[in-house]
């Protein structure tokens, strides 16, 4: 934790050194948070990562279409046995 000055005793100086330390530590949590979000949005679809670090998202749901008709080759008839 980072504590606050009391900014009415600070010398000119000494707030231009503040807000530059200040400006430096941003700049370097947004490249830092901005690297874990890229690692965090990483999968297997787009790494070298294995499938089981995918973690809990939800599975796409399968593309193919039904067809109408479910059984034999077109023009079979069936045969009761």
């Amino acid at each position: 934790m980072i504590k606050v000055p009391n900014l009415k005793e600070l010398t000119h100086e000494q707030k231009d050194t503040l807000i530059i330390e200040l400006v430096t530590t941003i700049n370097s949590l947004i490249t830092r948070v901005g690297d874990l979000e890229a690692k965090l949005a990483k999968d297997r679809h787009h790494s070298s990562k294995p499938p089981s670090s995918d973690g809990l998202k939800r599975k796409p749901k399968s593309m193919r279409k039904t067809g109408g008709v479910q059984g034999g080759q077109p023009g079979e008839v069936a045969q009761d046995f």
